[in-house]
């Protein structure tokens, strides 16, 4: 019975990554017919209800047009809904019944409750990874409290003190603050957070479910990636993908007896890719460091695969978090060999993350944007652009330039030509791609004193510096961009050079230098830490990145010492040449 009970209740079984018959093949698991059938049906339920759930406002109002809205035929509903219940309760036995048939089925259950029983059984755990099944039941492989020291947060501010702060006084806040919260509150999370995160909704990942357990199977069998269940601090689960480039005796591999015989030069080095809003790690950026010789560590947004969860925004940093928490404590690596790679959406979990660990070697942010508001304002009509802006502000506020504001260390920005996403008047308007304003807002930060005029946000280009940013944003090719370098004078070597003389005595962030600069200086200046920040690839929005276009991001503070925090002179002492304007 205690068998029959376990298959009953236990997961769907879907591949043997190796088996234990000494081939190591891999290999589909063969259900019996009957568990076949049975799986057949409740799949098909399974879809159902995830329609119906999503069509529901339309046959909820038919419904109701109709006159079916009454306790009578709610009654009568229920009592036709038995028989559908009672034969799917029959569905669920016939399949227990099914799967206690099955020797390798009742193999992989003893396995699996082996490691519940124990979970510190290292060689269970090996054997269970050798299976691909319902990852709900995945066993937790790492947590929060699992570790002695935490990362300290701020608490977040209480409903009724946010309101109380953005109304002028109790009765606004009672009549006026509560309804319009609980309206924002209704919206983002019965529509906002789907449309935010469209690979949250199970109709999607029902829809690509088959090509999202292929590539996991390869990252398993031909990485030998290790996949791995974390529980985050809020409790929702996390599914993440480890694949190990290390050598195989290092002394801090999980898998010591498997592994590459010689290392790559970056093997040491760990990326953490950060997915887009339908971006799954199975299919994801992680191709881009493996096939650059990175050891990488993916996961998927709360909702995302076998994640729980929703992806708002405070979730999604305790996510994060405990996934950098698992690469430092149990993955052993330095937060200084630690590069976090993010795309499209994904920046908005990595600048957070880089914020928290300062001490990374760099925040890589490939197709990306400024703020999600510009977004919203495209999508939604104009009469309810200020609820539109109330939701997203107070529920899902994505505001990657303010949160960079955090991070003092080395940064890259991508910026795709072609992007058909972040170019909002187009795939080829890379003019109003909202990259631009992210890399401006960036250097304003970080640079202040670079910019002779505060920045306009009715104004594009205002003020001598940021006028010849926007020239150089604007040029079509690499060609045309070097002749804006050309026509300031920049000497990129003479450039690298005064920025170690002067940085080495700045190590500050927002930075004093140029404080006592001339225009053309500052101009200078400001270009040569554009071109050393962004890259400019010719590609649409969901085009992998090359692996030849990922490398550790360049930061003028790590490319130089550290020392005191003075201005090193009152003029360009290195680059000497006048800008031919």
């Amino acid at each position: 019975m205690a068998t029959f009970w376990r298959c009953l209740t236990g997961p769907f079984l879907r591949r043997i990554h190796k088996s234990r018959d000494g081939n190591h093949r891999a290999y589909e698991y063969e259900p019996n017919s009957i568990e076949e059938t049975t799986q057949k049906i409740l799949s098909f339920v399974n879809t159902t209800k995830s329609i119906l759930l999503y069509a529901s406002p339309l046959w909820a109002s038919f419904l109701y047009r109709r006159g079916y809205c009454t306790l009578a035929y709610f009654l009568e509903f229920g009592k036709l809904a038995c028989w559908p219940v009672l034969m799917l309760f029959g569905v669920y036995f016939i399949r227990g019944y099914g799967r206690s048939k099955n020797q390798e089925y009742i193999d992989f259950l003893d396995i699996l409750h082996g490691v519940i029983k124990s979970p510190k059984d290292s060689y269970r755990r090996r054997l269970l990874r050798t299976y691909d099944f319902d990852f709900r039941y995945w066993p937790v492989d790492f947590q929060t409290d699992q570790v002695e020291v935490k990362k300290t947060k701020n608490k977040s501010r209480s409903t009724w003190g946010r309101l109380r702060a953005q109304n002028s006084n109790f009765l606004s806040t009672i009549f006026i603050g509560f309804p319009k919260d609980f309206l924002a509150y209704f919206i983002s999370h019965c529509v906002g957070v789907w449309l935010v995160y469209p690979g949250s909704t199970s109709l999607m990942q029902a829809a690509i479910g088959l090509a999202l357990d292929d590539a996991r199977n390869k990252l398993v069998e031909e990485h030998t990636g290790l996949r791995a269940k974390l529980l985050a601090e809020d409790k929702n689960e996390i599914d993440c993908m480890f694949v190990d480039r290390r050598q195989k005796d290092h002394p801090h591999r999980l898998d010591s007896d498997v592994g590459p015989e010689v290392t790559t030069l970056h093997s040491d080095t760990l990326v953490i890719c950060c997915e887009g809003n339908a971006g799954f790690y199975e299919v994801g950026c992680m191709c881009t460091p493996l096939s650059a010789g990175y050891s990488v560590l993916g996961w998927n947004h709360p909702g995302f695969a076998g994640s729980s969860g929703k992806p708002f925004p405070d979730a999604e940093n305790n996510a994060l978090d405990v996934v950098m928490q698992y690469a430092i404590h149990k993955l052993n690596f330095k937060p200084e060999n630690i590069i976090l790679f993010a795309w499209s959406i994904g920046a908005y979990t990595a600048i957070n993350a880089a914020a928290s660990y300062p001490d990374i070697r760099g925040l890589f942010l490939d197709a990306t944007f400024y703020d999600i508001m510009p977004f919203a304002r495209r999508m939604m009509p104009n009469f309810i652009e200020p609820l539109v802006e109330y939701t997203i502000r107070n529920y899902l506020n994505l505001h990657n330039s303010k949160n960079l504001d955090e991070y003092n260390g080395p940064v890259a920005f991508i910026r795709r030509m072609d992007d058909e996403v972040m170019n909002l008047e187009g795939p080829k308007r890379y003019s109003s791609n909202l990259g631009n304003l992210l890399l401006e807002e960036f250097l304003r930060h970080r640079f202040p004193n670079l910019f002779e005029k505060e920045k306009n946000p009715d104004v594009q280009g205002e003020g001598p510096q940021s006028e010849a940013l926007w020239e150089w944003l604007l040029a079509p090719s690499d060609q045309v961009r070097e002749a804006v370098l050309n026509k300031w004078a920049i000497r990129s070597t003479e450039c690298t050079s005064f920025v170690k003389s002067v940085f080495s005595f700045q190590s500050n962030i927002p930075s004093s230098v140029g404080e006592s600069f001339k225009s053309y200086e500052k101009t200078q200046l400001v270009l040569y830490l554009a071109d050393k920040h962004m890259q400019h690839y010719s590609s649409t929005h969901c085009t992998p990145l090359p692996s030849s276009w990922f490398a550790p991001p360049w930061g003028v503070l790590a490319s130089c010492g550290n020392g005191s925090d003075s201005d090193n002179g009152s003029d360009f002492e290195v680059i000497q040449h006048s800008p031919n304007l």
